[in-house]
């Protein structure tokens, strides 16, 4: 059996290695790009690629054929337009335009784009994909304007595209500076640690839930054209969460911080996601606390 061929835009970073990974299990050919960093995994093979250089990204992709394109490109950043504004736009929505401008777009099964609940900006919760979004910062504008030129594109030349709108992605490898391996890194440290607010409540999804609904997109035809929430559609309060993992732990001594939240910020969040389950036949599998657990297993056997 021949495997089809996916390229991976972004493919170093969280959930683009995590989808790297499960691709390649799934017995596909994965080609993944990365930026700066050189990356390894095994069975993927990387390219170098600059999506703000037009020509570099035609001589790297201009001759390749992929039946999948999917973009993990970008990174979160809620700079105003006076601070680093105008790169957080160019990151997003000008090299998403500069990658469809450069692959063959002849025979592609499907171009994927991750999207961000950002977009949704104050919108009430649980937020459905036919509400008007909202955006607040530039990031969130770029990831919007991205979601409607897709649309756009299927609409216009019926290119087959999808923005799956991710709601907290979480899970094993994660950064740091992320909320859930904050929390545990701070509570097996045994130590106080702060915690700004904490009557947020939030939508948290984990990471293998993720890359299986990008699987189920990859030859699904009734999501052409569409945006679909992807999260647990659960809520959470984060003094809830904290909780949880200090039950499992059994250490840390959480600090609240009492301050005003980042104006940007819906206090609220958490998604509908009955699109989802009826376009894709999908629904999250990993409940909070499973997956806490996996990132404390994982924790102990890279130690």
């Amino acid at each position: 059996m021949v495997k089809k061929t996916v390229l991976i835009v972004g493919g170093n970073g969280f959930i683009g290695s995590n989808l790297c990974r499960y691709l390649s299990k799934k017995n596909f050919n994965v080609i993944a790009t990365y930026r700066k960093k050189k990356f390894f995994i095994k069975d993927v093979k990387f390219l170098k690629l600059d999506l703000g250089n037009p020509i570099n990204i035609k001589k790297q992709l201009g001759n390749l054929r992929f039946k999948y394109v999917i973009n993990c490109s970008g990174y979160i950043n809620h700079e105003n337009i006076l601070g680093d504004g105008k790169s957080v736009l160019y990151n997003h929505f000008i090299n998403l335009l500069n990658l469809v401008d450069s692959i063959k777009k002849k025979n592609l099964t499907k171009f994927i784009n991750l999207g961000s609940s950002d977009e949704y900006g104050s919108q009430k919760s649980p937020q459905k994909e036919k509400i008007r979004e909202n955006p607040k910062t530039i990031y969130s504008l770029a990831k919007t304007s991205s979601a409607h030129f897709l649309q756009m594109l299927n609409e216009s030349i019926k290119l087959p595209t999808l923005t799956l709108r991710l709601f907290l992605v979480y899970g094993p490898g994660q950064s740091k500076d992320r909320l859930i391996p904050y929390i545990i890194k701070n509570a097996l440290s045994n130590k106080k640690f702060m915690i700004f607010g904490g009557n947020q409540v939030k939508d948290f999804c984990y990471i293998d839930d993720v890359c299986r609904a990008i699987f189920l997109s990859l030859n699904n035809k009734k999501s052409d054209g569409k945006i679909l929430n992807i999260g647990s559609g659960k809520k959470i309060k984060i003094t809830a969460l904290v909780d949880k993992i200090l039950k499992i732990t059994k250490k840390g001594y959480p600090q609240y911080l009492d301050k005003r939240y980042r104006k940007s910020e819906n206090i609220k969040q958490w998604a509908n996601i009955n699109e989802a389950k009826k376009v894709l036949n999908w629904k999250p599998l990993i409940k909070i606390e499973d997956g806490i657990n996996k990132i404390l297993k994982k924790n102990e056997n890279t130690n």
